[in-house]
């Protein structure tokens, strides 16, 4: 759902964009 959009920037970002979704989701996991 997110790597369409993404696709639209430069690297920068879309590392940014993944490290964020992945942090995201580990802390729900640990929940």
């Amino acid at each position: 759902m997110y790597s369409l959009p993404v696709r639209f920037y430069n690297d920068d970002y879309s590392v940014a964009v993944l490290d964020f979704l992945v942090n995201k989701i580990e802390q729900e996991q640990k929940q």
